[in-house]
This record gives structure tokens, C-alpha cells and sequence, in this order.
């Protein structure tokens, strides 16, 4: 994101309680503008990908976690119920690390030969940047309660808010 007046719209997305962080590449008079505008937000339902702009997916990294975790494992001095309590302990007194993922397929997950999801291998992570002024907030999930909020607290509705439309591209509309 180059240029400062772009918004950035920090987005909460219900159907996959994931978060986002959506570089939108437009203004805030663009921005409204365009999502005023937007008939549905059904193309969106399953996830926000395809937005304009960048979109980067927003994740807690648990990797420091799970070195503490194994190392309580690895412990012979340790019962079941012990390390079950050091478990317990290590994610209380440990903060959490949110960082957005640098996917350049923009999967979100690979298949293996069985059919199961795992991370892909491409996938990089990057610190999740501090809340700039200006951002925006948001939640997208369907027509009746997706909406962006201004830095200032101000709702905006896509034009199909509450009409209760439910189509696959909204732009055939």
C-alpha cells in the first residue's frame, strides 16, 4: 500500500471466522462510492478473495507456543496431568503474535493425496502492522449485516443491505 489516502479496512469475516486486512487501493470517497454501490455481497459469502485491492488474511502464530508445548512433553519428570497444566499455563501467561499471510497462490489451504487440508508450503507470515490512523473496520457475510465503519465510527451499507438478495455474481444482476 504506496499511497497514504488509500483506506485500509481491517475486516471481520463471519462464514470463516477469519479476519482480514484489506488494502483496499482507494480512497475513502472511492471506497464509499464502490461499496455503496455493490448490489450483494453474496460473492463474497465463502470468503472476501476477489475484493478489490489486496487482501491479507490476519492469523495468531503459535510457533513460540508450540516449542514451549513440546518442550513440556519432552519432559520425563512430567505426569499426563502435569504437562496437561503446563499446557494450560504457557498459553495463559504467553502473548499471542497476530501476523497476515503472504500466500503468492492465494490458496488457502493445499490438498494432500488424501483429500485432507494442510497449510501450504509457500505460505510466508509477516508481523500483523499496528492500527494506523485511518483505518477502517468491517464485517462481510450476507446482505443483511455487512457493513464498513469509518475511522470516525460512521456505518456505511452496500446497496443491497436487507434486501435479502442471494446471487452468485452480483454484477449480473
Amino acid at each position: 500500500m504506496s499511497n497514504p489516502n488509500h483506506i485500509t479496512v481491517f475486516l471481520d469475516e463471519e462464514c470463516g471466522y477469519r479476519e482480514w486486512l484489506w488494502h483496499t487501493g482507494m480512497t475513502a470517497e472511492e471506497l464509499e462510492a464502490w461499496w455503496s454501490n455493490l448490489k450483494s455481497v453474496s460473492a463474497y459469502f465463502m470468503s472476501p478473495k476477489g475484493l478489490p485491492g489486496e487482501l491479507f488474511q490476519v492469523v495468531e502464530d503459535l510457533t513460540h507456543l508450540d516449542a514451549e508445548v513440546e518442550k513440556a512433553k519432552a519432559d520425563p519428570t512430567l505426569s499426563d496431568d502435569e504437562i496437561a497444566d503446563r499446557v494450560v499455563e504457557i498459553y495463559k501467561k504467553t502473548p499471542i503474535n497476530m501476523v497476515i499471510v503472504i500466500d503468492p497462490d492465494g490458496d488457502d489451504h493445499d490438498v494432500d493425496e488424501n483429500g485432507e487440508r494442510s497449510p501450504p508450503s509457500k505460505k510466508s507470515f509477516r508481523p500483523m502492522p499496528d492500527k494506523q490512523p485511518g483505518w477502517w473496520t468491517g464485517h462481510i457475510h450476507m446482505d443483511d449485516d455487512t457493513y464498513l465503519r469509518t475511522d470516525d465510527g460512521r456505518e456505511i451499507l452496500h446497496a443491497g443491505f436487507g434486501k435479502g438478495s442471494w446471487v452468485v455474481n452480483p454484477q449480473e444482476e
